[in-house]
């Protein structure tokens, strides 16, 4: 067995992440079963399960306590576990020769102590049961744990993060983080994975309803895509953030522009319709409130002149195409990706205040000049394709 860990089908970007590591993991394994662990998918009804062609299993704190044994183990007894789905885990875990986290960004104090011991506690089982492990480009930290929780997770940090056969890091502050901490010799630096990746293979990855690779909307011609992000109202102050965007559109509805309002996660319906609701009378601006894969998103992306995009992987997704793009972010990863293309002059964080005066200027340049970043971009990702992390798990 290879286990993935980390991704689901939620969002986009997870979404994305996961099919790009079954297609590169099946073309190298065909003889692997792949097992990827996630809790909310395993509780999709068993319909949607039977389209994909890879198993999905529950994965939670109590089952990797039961997993880790000893003490841990007692302890997911007295909460409270299935002993003969643990058995049939148990036995996975112990066929299993790789195990690959595609986690994106999970190991950080930004997510509380429950969500970072959770994460080490996965490296553990897999130092447990000898499964190779090996931790995909991902963001990580700050490290500003408090008290006995700090005392606990550093412990966990420094007896298990050197086992991964590597970590790759996303970004630079990343790599400097955990090499600072920890002097780890197994961390690397890369681009994000599906960056890297040049196309999925479908049929890797859906037994059967596959999605069409052609969008499903029509994209009329002139259009901007703009893709939020609930956390960037979370993050930065949120009537700033809805005015940002109000005002980007009036700019761009004044350039006869047509706006579409794309979902990239189950989460972001909710700020698409806030914004739609500053526009509701206007057909000019369209909201695309429909689920659509990253398939999908992939191929839509595409038809826009450029985007105004919020979440990560949309911004990948759009690089992936030369869809140029202003980024309105809330970390530090945002920065990084702009500056690998040259796009530094696009990046907007929301957790400062932003310049309006400035920003009006990008949406100006972007504008006009859109064709010309696009093809700085492909020129890019050209160089990027090049490697693939892939060919270092043997």
């Amino acid at each position: 067995y290879i286990l993935i860990t980390g991704g689901d089908l939620y969002n986009k970007g997870a979404q994305s992440m996961l099919f790009v590591t079954i297609d590169e993991l099946s073309s190298r394994f065909p003889n692997h079963k792949i097992v990827v662990l996630s809790s909310r998918d395993y509780n999709r009804s068993a319909e949607e399960l039977s389209q994909y062609n890879f198993t999905i299993l529950p994965d939670m704190m109590k089952i990797r306590f039961y997993l880790a044994g000893g003490l841990y183990k007692l302890i997911s007894m007295i909460r409270g576990i299935d002993k003969d789905k643990m058995k049939n885990l148990e036995n996975i875990f112990i066929k299993s020769e790789y195990v690959v986290d595609i986690s994106g960004y999970a190991l950080g104090s930004n997510w509380g102590f429950w969500h970072s011991l959770f994460y080490l506690i996965k490296i553990k089982t897999a130092k447990k049961y000898n499964i190779k492990a090996y931790i995909l480009p991902q963001s990580f930290g700050p490290f500003n744990y408090r008290g006995v929780q700090n005392i606990i997770i550093k412990y966990f940090m420094k007896r298990y993060l050197k086992y991964p056969s590597v970590i790759y890091t996303r970004e630079k502050e990343g790599y400097d983080l955990l090499e600072k901490n920890f002097r780890l010799s197994n961390i690397k630096m890369s681009t994000d994975l599906v960056l890297m990746n040049k196309s999925i293979d479908t049929k890797k990855i859906y037994r059967k309803n596959i999605p069409n690779k052609m969008s499903v909307h029509e994209i009329a011609p002139n259009s901007i895509a703009i893709v939020p992000n609930v956390k960037s109202f979370k993050f930065g102050n949120n009537e700033n953030v809805l005015k940002l965007y109000e005002y980007a559109i009036n700019t761009l509805l004044s350039k006869n522009k047509k706006i579409y309002l794309i979902r990239h996660s189950f989460e972001d319906l909710e700020a698409c319709q806030a914004i739609k609701e500053k526009f509701k009378m206007n057909q000019n601006v369209v909201l695309l409130s429909d689920d659509i894969s990253c398939i999908e998103f992939d191929d839509m992306i595409s038809k826009f002149e450029f985007a105004l995009a919020s979440r990560y992987h949309s911004i990948i997704h759009a690089y992936k195409n030369g869809t140029p793009c202003i980024a309105i972010g809330w970390a530090t990863k945002y920065k990084e990706l702009l500056n690998k293309f040259d796009q530094n002059k696009y990046i907007f964080d929301v957790r400062k205040p932003i310049d309006m005066n400035e920003f009006g200027e990008a949406l100006n340049n972007i504008s006009s000049n859109f064709n010309k970043e696009s093809k700085l971009i492909l020129d890019k990702l050209k160089e990027i394709q090049k490697n693939d992390i892939f060919d270092s798990i043997i």
